[in-house]
Order: structure tokens, then C-alpha cells, then sequence
């Protein structure tokens, strides 16, 4: 595991003179930190982390923190390796390391990268950034100080290191400030545990409770894009039996539940309905197993609406994302709006055999003819075009 200190920014100390000047007792900043304080969140630090998946998804499930991951879509997995250090904790590193080779073999094969992904062993390294504050930061290190001691000093001793943080976190301040443990705030309590496994799903006036399970891989993907508290098993995991989530891969089932505000709700759906999302198979390995419940008595026209194009292929927000889809460096399928195809559906359906409710509703795009064919789209020539050559070929 590796952090690099890209940037501090924001002071508490400034930040409590400017709200405290009458006080005139030039209050030490150190016992302001040790307040723990709303102050102490004005001081954020952006990081470029390497850590196993596992760690990425869990540290991902903090809040307050805004992060960013590398995809797994662009990396060369001819690259990918595990982290030893934090393998040397509890993992099977021979068992693992064939685990990883096998992803490798499949990806080099031929198979598609979102599929093989799935498989990766959560101890495989990956890259991300984040920007935490420091009320949080320490938090989630007396989180782990309390929960899981090792990787408290795997992670402290990164820290430590940087002048920046090296007062702060010097152990005899630390263990003096008063921190949150957020262990119960993230984890799931039995009654939870079993509301998640029933996966109810209800809406109370703007807000949506939302519970049930899912694989690893895509319980992180929805707490980085929810965007607020979601409770989960991960944590649970973590604490309770180590060894067995660190020597699993991201189809590991994990409870999940989580209040959700309407127009977060309606924007994830919106975000995880593109076409550019993982959502082809029904189960707890896709997005469909969060969305189903909410697309049943939907209309083809109203689930139009809900795409954040809008069905409209000048409205494309990832355009450059789908181009190489379309020029052959990505082997998925191209979205048929932006390149007024709606065959390309029916290829995909058939290449990955979908079976999901997410893809009923875009076949249903297809039947109504909601999804215009245009010769004349540059892209779908260009498609066209890379279909002929291969078929060629």
C-alpha cells in the first residue's frame, strides 16, 4: 500500500482565528484538532493511493470524501499485481496469485474486461485518488485503530511520513484527541442484516429506502455514486472475518441499505441505466439487482426520459467514452442512440447473453422504434465499417 501527499489545503487554525478573534488567546491548533470539531474539516488533503480493491472499496464507503478510481476498463491487466503487504496479512498469496494469472489468461484470450473484472481477487493493487478532510481522516484511522490494528499501521505509517501531518499524527496527540469511531455508523446490525437480505425496497414521501444484497464490486460502485451514508456488510466483513474477504473476489455477497433522497435516487438511476453501464445480468453482479425493483412498471417512454441523454444522441454526456467502443479499442458495444443503431442492442443481448430488467427496457426502445436508424451518423458508419473488417478478417 502506497500514499502520496499530492496537496493540503485550508487550515483549522485559520479557520477558527477567523470565527474566534474576540477570544484573543491564541488558542493552540492542536487542541482545537483535539476538540474534534466541524473546524477541523476545513483542512482536506488530496491523496494518489495504491491498495488492494478491498481497501479502495472500503476507505470508498467514508463520508465525507470525495474519490476517483482508476478504471478498470483502460488498465492493462497484463500489469496487474497484487499488494503484497497488505497479502501478508491474512491473504494466500499462491492461491490468490493463480486467482489473478487465470483474469490475466482470460482477458488475453479475448474475454471483455467488465466480465473478467468480477473475478479479480480483492487483493489484487489499484490506483485512486481521494480528497478527505482531516476531522475524517482521523476518524477512519481510529476506526482502524480500534477494528483492525494492522491495517491501522500500514495505513498510519504512509501518513506519518509527510510534515504535513507528522504533529498531528504523532501517536501521543493522537491518542489524545477525541475521534468518532465509525464502525457502527457504516456496519450493519443484525436487524439490519436481515432487512437487507429480505431486499426491501420503499419510498417514503422524497426519500427511498433501499436494502439488499449485492456483489462487492457492485456495493462500492453505488456507495462512490450515491454519494451519501450507505450501511453495509463490507465492514462487517472486515472486522469479523478478515481472512475471508481478503482471500475473495468482487462476486463476494455483501448486504446493503441506505436512505436515499428522491433526486439522488432519480439520478442513479438515471447514471446506471446508460447505456455505458454494467447492468446485463440479473443477480447480485450487476446493477440489476438494485434497479429492478424500480423499473418494473415503467414505461418505454418514460425510461427514454429517465436516460441522461434523454434519448437524444447530440445529449451524450460520455461521448468520448463510447468512441472507443466504436472504433474497436473497447470491444463492447457502441450505445445505439448516439449512433442511431438499435441493432447494436440486439448484438449485445446476444454476446452476453442479458438477461436483466435493464436490458428488457432497452429492447422495449428497440420494438416501439424509440430508437431512430440514421445511415447517415458518422459513427454508425464508422462502426459499420469495423463490423465489415472483422467479419472480413
Amino acid at each position: 500500500m502506497k500514499w502520496e501527499l499530492i496537496e493540503k489545503s485550508g487550515s483549522v487554525e485559520r479557520s477558527w482565528n477567523f470565527a474566534r478573534h474576540y477570544l484573543n488567546d491564541n488558542q493552540d491548533t492542536l487542541d482545537v484538532i483535539s476538540m474534534n470539531l466541524p473546524v477541523n474539516s476545513f483542512e482536506t488533503f488530496e491523496f494518489h493511493v495504491e491498495s488492494s480493491i478491498m481497501f479502495r472499496d472500503l476507505i470508498f464507503t467514508v463520508r465525507p470524501i470525495t474519490a476517483w478510481a482508476v478504471s478498470n476498463r483502460v488498465i492493462d491487466f497484463n500489469e496487474l499485481h497484487l499488494d503484497e503487504q497488505e497479502v501478508s496479512l491474512l491473504g494466500t498469496r499462491e492461491k490468490l496469485q493463480v486467482q489473478l494469472q487465470t483474469c490475466i489468461n482470460r482477458v488475453n484470450a479475448g474475454e471483455k474486461k467488465d466480465y473478467v473484472k468480477e473475478n479479480l481477487p480483492l487483493m489484487t493493487a489499484t490506483k485512486y485518488s481521494i480528497k478527505i478532510d482531516l476531522r475524517t481522516l482521523l476518524s477512519f484511522l481510529y476506526t482502524l485503530q480500534l477494528h483492525s490494528p494492522k491495517y491501522f499501521d500500514i495505513v498510519y505509517n504512509n501518513l506519518i511520513k509527510y510534515k504535513e501531518l507528522s504533529e498531528i499524527l504523532d501517536i501521543d496527540n493522537f491518542n489524545k484527541f477525541r475521534k468518532a469511531d465509525m464502525y457502527q455508523k457504516l456496519s450493519l446490525n443484525s436487524d439490519e442484516m436481515k432487512l437487507a437480505k429480505e431486499g426491501k425496497s420503499l419510498s417514503m414521501g422524497s426519500m427511498h429506502l433501499v436494502s439488499g444484497t449485492s456483489s462487492a464490486n457492485i456495493m462500492a460502485q453505488f456507495i462512490r455514486q450515491h454519494g451519501s451514508i450507505i450501511k453495509n456488510g463490507l465492514w462487517n466483513l472486515f472486522v469479523g472475518t478478515p481472512d475471508k474477504l481478503m482471500n475473495s473476489d468482487s462476486t463476494i455477497i455483501i448486504p446493503v441499505l441506505g436512505y436515499i433522497e428522491d433526486s439522488a435516487f432519480r439520478n442513479l438511476l438515471s447514471t446506471r441505466t446508460c447505456y455505458f453501464a454494467q447492468m446485463d445480468k440479473a443477480g447480485p453482479t450487476s446493477w440489476d439487482c438494485i434497479l429492478s425493483g424500480f423499473l418494473k412498471n415503467i414505461s418505454p417512454e418514460k425510461f427514454l426520459e429517465l436516460l441522461p441523454c434523454h434519448g437524444d444522441c447530440n445529449k451524450c454526456k460520455i461521448r468520448n467514452e463510447m468512441i472507443p467502443r466504436v472504433d474497436g479499442r473497447d470491444s463492447n458495444t457502441p450505445c445505439p442512440i448516439l449512433i442511431e443503431n438499435p441493432m447494436t442492442i440486439s448484438k449485445r443481448i446476444e454476446e452476453y447473453n442479458s438477461n436483466s430488467s435493464v436490458m428488457d427496457m432497452w429492447k422495449s426502445l428497440m420494438y416501439n422504434n424509440l430508437i431512430r436508424y440514421n445511415n447517415g451518423n458518422e459513427l454508425n458508419i464508422q462502426y459499420l465499417k469495423l463490423l465489415r473488417d472483422k467479419n472480413d478478417n
